[in-house]
C-alpha cells in the first residue's frame, strides 16, 4: 500500500517531473532497515530518490522569536504600540549567529532598545523618507566595526588593550562591557560588546519602509524577518553551499541509500532563509552558474544532488542541479503545482 508523501516530498517529485520525463513513481515505506523515499522510472531506468527538508536552526529560532512578537488579536499588526513613538515603523531583523549569542540577548530586549532610538529620530523631524534614512544610519553598526581602526573605534582599542596590558587583574570582558555602556553611543551596546569580546557581529536592524503617522497618534514597531524582505540583495552563495554540504553529510551518515541500485539522487528542499534567497538570486536566469564554491561541492554517496526552493514571487520553484564527478551546476525555474513547503 502506497504511503502519503509529505508536502516537501510531493514538491520534490513535481520538480523532478518538470525537468525529466518520469514514466512512473512509487513512494517507499520504511521497513526494518533505512529506506529511501521514492523511486522514479526515467527512460526505463530506476532512479532512487532521497528527499530532505533543510531548515537553518539559526533562522528557524529567529523566525520563532519574531512570531512571538506578533499580536494574535490583530493578526500580527503593530504588536509593539507605544506612546514613546508618534509614527509606526516597520523593521527587518537578521542574525546569522543566533546560536552563539548570549541567551539573554532576546529579540524583546533588542526591541526595547530600538524604540528610544526611533523616538530620537522622530524628535529631529523631517519627512518619512528622511526619517527612514536617518534611522538606518543610526542603526547601522558599521561605524563601530572593531576590525577597522577609525576615530570611532580607536578609543576601544586604546582603553581595552591599555587596561589589559597593565595587568590590573580585572576581567577583560567586564572592562569592555563597562566601557561600552559608559562611553559608546551605539544604540544597542550589548551587541557591540559581544562583537568586541566574542567576535559575534551585531544583529542587523533595518527600517524597510518610511514610517507612517497613525490616526490615533500612537506609534509602534512591527518586526519582520528576513523572509519578508520585499527585495533581496544577495551577492554570495556561502549559506547555500553550506546548506548543501550539511544536507549531503547528514544523509550520507544515515546510509539510507546503502541497499539501492542504479542512479541515486538526493533532493534538498530549502525552507526559506538566506540559503533560499541565494538560490533564487543564483537562478535568476536559466543557465550554468559559474561559481567556484558550487564546483567544490562533492557527494560520493549520490549520483546527483538537486536543491530547490520557492521563488520569492511565489509562482515558481528555483532548482539547482549538480551532477557528474566534477559537479556542473545547472539552474532552472519551474512552475509550482502544489502548496507551500511545510516547516
Amino acid at each position: 500500500m502506497a504511503r502519503d508523501p509529505r508536502i516537501d516530498e510531493q514538491e520534490a517529485l513535481e520538480v523532478i517531473c518538470a525537468l525529466e520525463s518520469v514514466e512512473r513513481h512509487e513512494w517507499l515505506r520504511e521497513g526494518n532497515r533505512p529506506t529511501p523515499d521514492l523511486e522514479v522510472v526515467i527512460g526505463g531506468e530506476v532512479v532512487t530518490v532521497e528527499v530532505m527538508m533543510h531548515t537553518s536552526r539559526i533562522e528557524r529560532e529567529l523566525r520563532a522569536a519574531v512570531e512571538k512578537m506578533r499580536s494574535p488579536e490583530r493578526s500580527g499588526e503593530w504588536p509593539q504600540k507605544t506612546s514613546e513613538l508618534t509614527h509606526r515603523w516597520k523593521v527587518i531583523v537578521s542574525d546569522h549567529r543566533f546560536e552563539a549569542r548570549d541567551p539573554s540577548r532576546k529579540l524583546k530586549e533588542l526591541l526595547e532598545s530600538l524604540i528610544p532610538a526611533l523616538a530620537e529620530v522622530e524628535q529631529t523631524g523631517g519627512s518619512p523618507e528622511v526619517m527612514q534614512q536617518r534611522a538606518n544610519e543610526m542603526l547601522s553598526p558599521d561605524p563601530y566595526d572593531p576590525n577597522i581602526v577609525s576615530p570611532n573605534t580607536r578609543w576601544i582599542y586604546e582603553w581595552a588593550i591599555g587596561l589589559d596590558a597593565q595587568g590590573s587583574g580585572v576581567d577583560f570582558d567586564e572592562h569592555v562591557n563597562t566601557g561600552v555602556h559608559q562611553h559608546c553611543d551605539y544604540w544597542h551596546r550589548h551587541d557591540l560588546a559581544d562583537w568586541i569580546t566574542k567576535g559575534i557581529a551585531p544583529r542587523r536592524v533595518e527600517v524597510f519602509e518610511p514610517p507612517t503617522a497613525p490616526e490615533d497618534g500612537v506609534g509602534g514597531v512591527v518586526v519582520a524577518d528576513v523572509w519578508n524582505l520585499r527585495s533581496c540583495w544577495v551577492e554570495a552563495v556561502d549559506d547555500l553551499v553550506s546548506s548543501i554540504r550539511r544536507s549531503i553529510d547528514h544523509k550520507a551518515q544515515k546510509r539510507q541509500m546503502a541497499n539501492a541500485t542504479g542512479q541515486k539522487w538526493l533532493v534538498v528542499a530549502l525552507d526559506g532563509g538566506s540559503a533560499a534567497m541565494q538560490l533564487d538570486e543564483l537562478c535568476s536566469s536559466e543557465g550554468r552558474p559559474q561559481d567556484s564554491e558550487l564546483n567544490s561541492v562533492t557527494f560520493p554517496d549520490f549520483d546527483e544532488v538537486w536543491v530547490f526552493a520557492r521563488a520569492f514571487h511565489g509562482t515558481h520553484h528555483v532548482v539547482l542541479r549538480l551532477s557528474g564527478p566534477r559537479p556542473a551546476p545547472r539552474c532552472f525555474r519551474v512552475p509550482r503545482v502544489g502548496g507551500e513547503l511545510r516547516t
